[in-house]
């Protein structure tokens, strides 16, 4: 995946799933505007733009700058603008913009390869680093901080619930036993803690040390929460039929908020459960294309990183009675 000596570079990154994306979605015919939410190197809008007609438009969002210099090649396509935020600020970033609608959205919720394999960012328990794991160094609290200063039932929730860790309670008391003596400061001390306290067996200790990084970074960066209001306001801003949304998800916690979002919105039948037959003649607003989409066993081979991944699409069934005006794209 890495391009000369390593170094990650756009033409080199992969995009996950991007083909079953742009073969399963509809691009307005003259003048739509599509969302990538979670930009990195580009590789969706990428694909996107070469899809498009010629007056559409990309508006991408990149809660990490340090990407920036990742995106000097973007000069060439005067399809995509970018700006640097998290893309549950995406209503705020739209509106300063003067856009009022859009007519596709893309989530892509992995890790950016450029996040894993840079051992500075603190993401890979593989790599020596700060405890950092933050998308955005704006933010205050790193994965360090929530090691020394968490309560001992704080840190077995987050492992709990965002780990899925039965040893959650184990590893929190343990932590705190330990820091007492001296803070966590870098990933190897932390992953060789982890290693001592975890047993070795059925899969342990790394399905644990895998468990606890994922709890930290979604602690550190709030992710679950950011996707839950992401998905509670950008049906809002699709106003005309085959208006899309697509979100790939790697984990089985933020499917299941997909998943479950997605039904909602698609549901044909609003009528309480005790009811026999259903008698609301209810039209949702949004209808499935893809239920589920895995990675084909071609693109696991070339990018191991993608098996876990599940893309869900749905889309507008009916234009709104409302539309606002149309924004003219302009780079």
């Amino acid at each position: 995946m890495g391009g000369a000596k390593g170094v990650m570079t756009p033409l080199s990154h992969i995009p996950v799933l991007a083909r079953e994306l742009v073969e399963n979605v509809s691009f307005q015919s003259n003048d739509g505007v599509y969302l990538d939410g979670t930009f990195g190197l580009g590789g969706h809008s990428r694909f996107m733009a070469r899809e498009m007609a010629p007056d559409g438009g990309i508006v991408g969002l990149e809660w990490d700058k340090r990407l920036e210099k990742y995106h000097k090649d973007l000069e060439k396509f005067s399809s995509i603008q970018i700006f640097y935020d998290s893309y549950e600020r995406f209503d705020f970033v739209l509106a300063s913009q003067g856009f009022q609608e859009i007519n596709g959205a893309l989530l892509d919720l992995g890790l950016s390869s450029v996040h894993i394999d840079n051992a500075e960012m603190g993401f890979s328990f593989q790599k020596e680093g700060a405890l950092d794991m933050r998308y955005s160094q704006d933010q205050e609290r790193h994965a360090g901080d929530i090691l020394n200063e968490m309560s001992e039932n704080q840190l077995a929730s987050i492992f709990f619930r965002y780990g899925e860790e039965g040893l959650s309670r184990k590893i929190a008391r343990q932590i705190v036993r330990r820091r007492k003596k001296k803070n966590f400061t870098t990933i190897q001390d932390f992953v060789e803690f982890l290693k001592a306290v975890f047993p070795s067996q059925k899969g342990y200790p790394w399905k644990g040390i895998r468990r606890i990084f994922q709890a930290l970074r979604i602690e550190v960066n709030q992710e679950l929460n950011n996707l839950e209001h992401f998905l509670d306001k950008v049906t809002f801003w699709m106003f005309r039929e085959n208006d899309w949304l697509a979100i790939i998800s790697y984990h089985s916690l933020e499917d299941k908020i997909v998943k479950k979002r997605f039904t909602e919105l698609t549901r044909e039948c609003i009528c309480p459960r005790e009811e026999p037959v259903c008698q609301c003649d209810y039209e949702p607003d949004f209808e499935w294309v893809k239920k589920v989409i895995k990675p084909t066993s071609k693109e696991m081979e070339d990018n191991p990183r993608a098996a876990s991944a599940r893309l869900r699409i749905i889309r507008r069934r009916f234009d709104a009675n409302i539309k606002p005006p149309i924004k003219e794209w302009s780079s």
